[in-house]
């Protein structure tokens, strides 16, 4: 006998569910649980700026303009003789006798010694300073004018302070200078903090930094002895003199008379202020501690909100921040609180981490796996450039910071997660019918489901690339994953019902 079914199949009901514009970039801040399925909980190596997961920072060989007037003529730069480039300056300079400007590049090398060389000369070579002694830290290389002529300072807190005038060839030490750990120029004085007697800011005798003679009408210096600590930094600013303590900052005013300096406590800090990230940035200046990344406007003290200070807990004082193009580039130790060892964390590095946080858009692009040891901006006619020195065990390349998606010629290991979301319906089991991507190169999609991991290959197409993974869930997440250098992955999209 034959009897008609006359239950019907339940019918899952689907819906699609624009997983990520990328814009939003990353929250490592917010329990995982409180934040949207459309940011990313832990990226890096990607770049974020357009709502896609594009090219991100990288670093490659320096390159030079060397003849203003042809921006295409280009070249680059080697180490001097047999030694490494630690740290690198550009100034300028002038010769009398030929009506020349030239601008100089000053390197400081792992043998300890200085080297010039200049910029606009269609040649690589660096050249031995004459006459110069070896330094044992790196020196700080002050541009002024004495007389009318152009000096540099050469200053190391324990070398003293040395004045080298083009065209003599010849360093000569600075009398009764202090051991400068940090300086500005301001309205024709060297100020400087004193690497001995850190409660001390120093300043030099009007329009002669090498006048350090104690007087009425010479040079002087403020001491501090309040709980804000010693003195980190001094920075010129709208006016004033800055002065960033260990835990707080303070205003030095009215210069000129030494009997109407004053002295005024503008902040005080709960944590320890990093000195070089110490930065000014057009119309603040931006410090970090281990609370995070703060702002001074002269006035106050203000914190930047980027959702990803958990991961600046591991910064320290051998991090370093310049700024350059609107940005706020920080080298520094992550910690990205996962299982993976990523270029430099294989071996023995001290940072792992370049951060670009940009001030108009207030978003964040993480350069992991590089160990950078010193950043500068070299800027001139045709030149404007980031140059980087990345140390690779005991080794140090001089770079500059470009948006290629290497490390000179590796390529850098991109990854964007989600947080693991219940799509709005906790009690329910998810199955994933279809995942749709756009992507230009080669991509792994890992599906994050319960404790399971689930993994696709999709290669590169001008269409939709479309996934039925058949996967099932109370939680869902996802992996992307990119190994290329160049590349463009827009517009995820989930599909997922009900059991």
């Amino acid at each position: 006998m034959y009897y008609e079914n006359k239950l019907k199949n339940k019918e899952m009901k689907y819906k699609l569910f624009n997983y990520s514009h990328f814009k939003d970039g990353i929250n490592a801040d917010m329990d995982e649980s409180l934040i949207p399925f459309n940011q990313g909980v832990n990226s890096y190596n990607f770049s974020y700026k357009n709502g896609a997961l594009s090219t991100g920072l990288g670093l490659k060989p320096v390159e030079i303009t060397y003849y203003p007037d042809d921006l295409s003529l280009t070249r680059g730069l080697e180490n001097p003789g047999d030694t490494q480039i630690l740290g690198i300056w550009s100034q300028d300079t002038y010769y009398s006798d030929m009506d020349l400007n030239a601008r100089m590049l000053f390197a400081y090398g792992k043998d300890k010694k200085l080297y010039y060389h200049y910029l606009h000369f269609n040649n690589t070579t660096f050249l031995a300073l004459e006459n110069c002694p070896t330094f044992d830290e790196m020196p700080e290389i002050i541009l002024c004018f004495i007389n009318g002529h152009r000096t540099y300072l050469i200053s190391t807190p324990s070398g003293g302070l040395k004045s080298y005038r083009v065209g003599e060839w010849e360093l000569k030490d600075v009398k009764g200078a202090p051991a400068i750990s940090s300086y500005c120029l301001h309205d024709g004085r060297l100020f400087a903090t004193d690497y001995v007697k850190q409660n001390r800011v120093w300043f030099s005798d009007n329009d002669d930094p090498t006048n350090w003679q104690l007087g009425n009408d010479q040079a002087g210096f403020v001491e501090f002895n309040d709980q804000r600590g010693h003195c980190v930094k001094v920075v010129s600013f709208e006016g004033d003199v800055y002065v960033f303590r260990e835990y707080g900052i303070t205003k030095i005013s009215s210069f000129k008379n030494q009997a109407n300096i004053v002295t005024e406590n503008v902040y005080v800090s709960s944590s320890a202020i990093l000195k070089n990230t110490i930065c000014l940035c057009g119309d603040k200046i931006l410090f970090m501690t281990k609370n995070g990344l703060f702002s001074f406007n002269g006035n106050s003290v203000s914190d930047v909100d980027l959702n990803v200070d958990s991961w600046l807990r591991k910064v320290n004082n051998f991090s370093m921040a310049k700024y350059y193009n609107d940005a706020y580039y920080l080298t520094c130790n992550i910690d990205f609180d996962d299982d993976k060892k990523i270029g430099c964390e294989s071996g023995n590095c001290t940072n792992n981490s370049l951060v670009k946080i940009d001030l108009e858009e207030k978003s964040v692009s993480v350069l992991r796996g590089v160990d950078i040891t010193f950043l500068n901006v070299l800027r001139d006619v045709g030149v404007n450039i980031l140059v980087a020195v990345m140390k690779d065990n005991d080794e140090f390349k001089l770079g500059m910071v470009c948006e290629n998606g290497k490390i000179f010629d590796e390529k850098t290991f991109k990854y964007w997660k989600s947080t693991q979301y219940d799509f709005d319906m906790p009690n329910k089991k998810k199955f994933v019918k279809n995942f749709y991507i756009n992507t230009d190169v080669k991509t792994t999609i890992n599906f994050l489901h319960d404790s399971k991991i689930t993994s696709f290959e999709i290669e590169p197409s001008e269409e939709i690339a479309t996934i039925s993974p058949r996967i099932s869930g109370y939680k869902i997440g996802v992996e992307i994953i990119c190994e290329e250098g160049s590349c463009n992955i827009s517009s995820p999209k989930i599909l997922v019902g009900v059991l």
